[in-house]
């Protein structure tokens, strides 16, 4: 029986996180963890969670649909749980989008990637690991402004105020919460295509605890 292994995937904003993550998806048999959150979606056909809507709502340590109170997602289940660059967003993965027996993938800040952790440390049939992805701060501009605008960046097209905010915002944010971030393996993403990038995350993923 193979183990089953939960890779976190930590990076700064634009760092090519879930770029990463679509190409894994689409080359290999593993599973990709798609936090639930409570923000909609920054741009259209966002990739990489699962949305709540309106009819979901926080009470207490439960998600509750409103339209049907049975409906819930406990705290218990959660394998991680963090907040967003706005305090009012939600971020969290259960047990039951792991994949057992199998790699999974998941994209997640440094707070949860420890909760991850700490959450299958007595679990000796999981194995968890951190992986670091990191980009210098001109690229992961570059690519927060080309998704912005969703075009090619070519430094001619000015952003909207709030969203020039928005991406300084999140880079400055950034610069505190990987001061020393805690992982297993760092990947170098500044000079390799996001293939490449995939391509050393499932090699990881694949060795580790064999």
């Amino acid at each position: 029986m193979n183990k089953t292994k939960i890779i976190n995937i930590v990076g700064s904003s634009g760092s090519g996180k879930t770029s990463a993550a679509q190409v894994i998806e689409q080359i290999s048999p593993y599973n990709i963890i798609k936090s639930y959150v409570t923000r909609a979606p920054r741009y259209k056909d966002e990739w990489g969670h699962t949305f709540l809507n309106d009819e979901w709502e926080r009470n207490g340590s439960f998600f509750i649909n409103k339209l049907d109170p049975t409906t819930f997602i406990s705290h218990d289940e959660m394998i991680a749980y963090f907040y967003g660059y706005k305090k009012n967003e939600h971020y969290f993965a259960t047990k039951n989008q792991v994949d057992c027996n199998n790699i999974n993938f998941y994209i997640v800040d440094v707070d949860g990637a420890k909760q991850v952790k700490n959450y299958y440390k007595n679990n000796a049939d999981v194995l968890v690991s951190t992986i670091y992805l990191q980009v210098d701060e001109i690229n992961r501009w570059k690519r927060l402004y080309k998704r912005a605008k969703n075009h090619d960046f070519d430094g001619t097209i000015a952003l909207t105020y709030e969203e020039e905010q928005e991406i300084h915002h999140r880079l400055n944010k950034d610069k505190d919460l990987f001061i020393g971030v805690e992982c297993d393996y760092v990947i170098q993403g500044n000079n390799i295509s996001v293939e490449e990038v995939a391509e050393l995350m499932i090699s990881y993923a694949e060795r580790i605890g064999e």
